[in-house]
């Protein structure tokens, strides 16, 4: 009769002893499991993040080009009205550069940027997948130059489409530049206008510059990150 007992308890001790072992099977099991998907997600967002990074660098490599061009571009025509505004100084009216040169009033090299990466990147919300702060913020930084070289243009091309042109209608000849009226570039209008422009295009170029540095610092930082990251 006292045997009773003591099989009891070995019984008992056998199953929870079982027991334990199945849920440490079963613990073990969604631990392995969760490591293995946390390794496939952050696989993933590697992954991810590599697409975006390639892109990003594509795209500021595209933005580079364009803000060189406008610099460059822009860059000619203040020199055009430099040789413009000299003439206007020296009171050399009749000088036969003045009409040629003062065309460049109504030229102008478009800017354009190409964002389509950036703002994927933003909807996506897969921001956050970059870590280096230093970068995120630099990427922000790099883009957000745009609105101001926005601004410096869209004041440019709105005085060059409307009191410009005006000018140019009244006044110049586009058919033949010889048979321009010889009150052309005589008036105090004129040379005010000459002026602004000179001014708006060598802010609209200081913007890009400004944005130009931005875009290559950027375009440094995203190649690091691509080869110490990815």
């Amino acid at each position: 009769m006292e045997n009773k007992p003591i099989k009891s308890d070995s019984r008992t001790r056998n199953y929870f002893m079982y027991a334990f072992g199945e849920i440490l099977l079963v613990v073990i099991g969604i631990l392995i499991a969760l490591s293995i998907n946390n390794w496939n997600q952050d696989r993933q967002n590697k992954i991810i993040l590599g697409i975006y990074t390639k892109q990003l660098i594509e795209e500021v490599d595209q933005n580079i080009s364009k803000l060189n061009t406008v610099i460059d571009e822009e860059s000619k025509l203040v020199i055009q009205l430099d040789t413009v505004i000299d003439l206007l100084a020296k009171k050399d009216f009749e000088n036969n550069k003045m009409i040629r040169k003062a065309y460049a009033l109504l030229s102008f090299e478009d800017f354009a940027p190409e964002t389509v990466a950036f703002e994927n990147l933003k909807l996506s919300g897969e921001f956050k997948l970059i870590q280096n702060i230093n970068l995120r913020n630099a990427i922000t930084s790099a883009y957000n130059t745009f609105e101001s070289v926005r601004l410096t243009q869209e004041v440019h091309y709105y005085n060059m489409k409307t009191r410009i042109a005006d000018y140019f209608l009244e006044n110049a000849n586009y058919m033949n530049i010889q048979e321009t009226m010889p009150s052309f570039g005589k008036d105090q209008v004129f040379s005010n206008l000459a002026l602004a422009a000179r001014a708006t295009l060598k802010q609209k170029i200081k913007s890009c510059e400004s944005s130009l540095e931005k875009m290559e610092e950027l375009k440094l930082l995203l190649q690091e990150f691509k080869s110490d990251e990815l």
